[in-house]
């Protein structure tokens, strides 16, 4: 009679050990597919926000929604009771309890694992995505140089008011409701904080898609940038007065019109 040959204790911890290996090389690729759904997840979002702002803009004199309207309350976009009404979200998160200004999990990003609790700073969290704020507090700025508030307004800009509306930017990946270019400023800001809100650190894009976001532009296209796409450094052949021009080319919806408003802290 045959007898049976096993393994061998060495020979079981070889295969363990490859197996081990392949799975170590097999997981960043795993993740990196992972993320890259999310990604796709987190832009099909945003252009269901552009296709919406494309319908509210032909609705209503051809304005785009506005980020922040002073003549309704300070009515924040996704308050917005015709925008809301257009995309499906309308009555779908509670304004006033814990986790008002959330939006419904089903429009928040993916990659966006930021908890939400009670209150009014950590509830603002909720939002996934904001609106580019530069250019959008009206003539004169957010504040005047007396420092006091203009007068109410719906802060938003007109389809024909953008110039090359195509390179600039409007919905994107934010920390909250709207965007400053000088938050974009990844080296003060992301590299140190990342999703974290701060009180310098509100009007942050997002780059929680592999160091870069998605992006919605002025004409209502997306695509997924980089964050060094998105604020350019001088530097490598660049000088600070052409890296200001280049990121004004992408940030300032109307060249030289600039949201003016209390200096960033470092």
């Amino acid at each position: 009679m045959r007898k049976i040959k096993g393994f061998t204790l060495v020979e079981l911890l070889v295969v363990i050990s490859i197996i081990a290996l392949l799975l170590a090389m097999l997981l960043p690729s795993l993740n990196k597919a992972r993320e890259l759904g999310r990604r796709i997840v987190c832009a099909n979002h945003l252009k269901t926000l552009a296709l919406g702002d494309q319908i509210y803009a032909n609705e209503s004199g051809d304005s785009h929604v506005p980020v922040m309207n002073g003549l309704a309350n300070d009515e924040l976009w996704f308050e917005n009771p015709l925008f809301v009404k257009i995309i499906a979200m309308k009555g779908r998160y509670n304004p006033d309890g814990p986790g008002a200004m959330t939006l419904p999990k089903d429009y928040r990003c993916p990659t966006d694992r930021r908890t939400v609790g009670a209150g009014f700073s950590p509830a603002k969290e909720g939002t996934s995505y904001g609106i580019n704020g530069m250019g959008l507090y009206g003539v004169g700025g957010w504040y005047y140089s007396d420092g006091s508030h203009g007068p109410p307004m719906a802060h938003c800009l007109k389809i024909l008011q953008v110039v090359t509306p195509s390179s600039k930017f409007f919905f994107m990946d934010a920390v909250w409701h709207v965007v400053h270019r000088d938050e974009a400023d990844y080296i003060r800001v992301w590299d140190k904080r990342g999703d974290k809100m701060g009180s310098w650190a509100w009007d942050a894009p997002s780059f929680r898609h592999s160091e870069g976001a998605n992006v919605v532009f002025y004409d209502w296209h997306s695509r997924y940038l980089s964050k060094k796409r998105m604020y350019i450094y001088s530097g490598g052949g660049i000088t600070p007065a052409q890296a200001m021009r280049l990121n004004n080319l992408s940030w300032l919806p109307i060249p030289g019109k600039e949201y003016i408003d209390e200096p960033p802290e470092d």
